[in-house]
C-alpha cells in the first residue's frame, strides 16, 4: 500500500526516500562508533587472509562508480595489481580505502581526479607496500595532517553532514579517517597524508599514504 501510495504522490516519496536515508546514516554513524570503540579498547578482530590489495581497491570504486559519474571525476588505479598479496583483514581494509576515496572526492571540485597508485619497498626497511591515493582537490591545511586523524575532527560544512557523504566539501560524524588510522596500525602498517596546504582557488591536492607490512610467507610471490 505504501509503495502504492508513493508513486502517486511525488512529497511522500521524496518524505520517504528521506526516512530511509536517515535510517541509512545512522547505522553507519553507530557502526563507525562501534569500530571507534573496539579500536580504542584494542579489541579489534582481524580475520586475516592473503590479500590482494588492487582487488580490494578496485571493489571501492565501482562502489563510487555513480558518485564519480555525478561529480565527473576521473579515478585511474595504477600498478596495484603488481604488488604482492598481504596478510589482512578484507573487510577492515576495505573500510580504510572506502574512507580515503571517499574523503578524495568529497573534497576534490566537480571535473577532478583521483589516483590510486602503490609500490613495494624492500630496502632500508622491512618490506612493506605502499598505497597512494591523491587527488586534485583543495588540500589540507599546513600543520593539520595529523590532527584530521583525530577523533571527531571535522572538516566538512556540518549542514551539508546530512547529504554530505560524497557533497563538495560535505560534512560528517569526523571519524572515518581516525578509524583508517586503527585498522592500518592494528594491522603493524603506518597512514599519513601529505599536501601542498588548503587553496579552494588552485587546488594543491592531497595525498594519502597506506603502508602495510608484507610477510615473508608472502614475498615469494613477487
Amino acid at each position: 500500500m505504501l509503495e502504492q501510495d508513493t508513486q502517486n504522490d511525488p512529497q511522500l516519496l521524496k518524505l520517504a526516500q528521506g526516512i530511509l536515508e536517515g535510517s541509512e546514516r545512522m547505522a553507519g554513524v553507530v557502526e563507525s562508533m562501534l569500530d571507534v570503540s573496539r579500536i580504542d579498547s584494542k579489541s579489534l578482530v582481524l580475520r586475516k587472509i592473503s590479500l590482494s590489495v588492487d582487488a580490494v581497491v578496485q571493489k571501492v570504486k565501482k562502489g563510487y562508480a555513480q558518485a564519480l559519474y555525478e561529480r565527473n571525476i576521473q579515478m585511474d588505479v595504477d600498478g596495484l595489481n603488481d604488488l604482492p598479496q598481504v596478510s589482512a583483514d578484507p573487510e577492515l581494509i576495505q573500510k580504510v580505502f572506502n574512507q580515503l576515496v571517499m574523503n578524495a572526492i568529497k573534497y576534490t571540485p566537480d571535473g577532478g581526479a583521483i589516483n590510486v597508485s602503490g609500490k613495494y619497498l624492500n630496502g632500508d626497511t622491512d618490506p612493506h607496500v605502499e598505497i597512494v591515493v591523491s587527488d586534485t582537490g583543495i588540500g589540507i591545511e599546513l600543520g593539520a595532517t595529523k590532527a584530521i586523524f583525530e577523533k571527531f575532527n571535522q572538516k566538512g560544512e556540518v549542514l551539508l553532514h546530512s547529504s554530505g557523504k560524497t557533497k563538495f566539501k560535505g560534512g560528517g560524524p569526523g571519524l572515518g579517517l581516525a578509524i583508517a588510522r586503527g585498522i592500518v596500525e592494528a594491522h603493524g602498517g603506518r597512514i599519513w597524508a601529505e599536501s601542498n596546504g588548503y587553496n579552494e582557488e588552485t587546488c594543491p591536492g592531497s595525498k594519502f599514504f597506506v603502508s602495510l607490512p608484507v610477510e615473508k610467507s608472502l614475498r615469494n610471490e613477487l
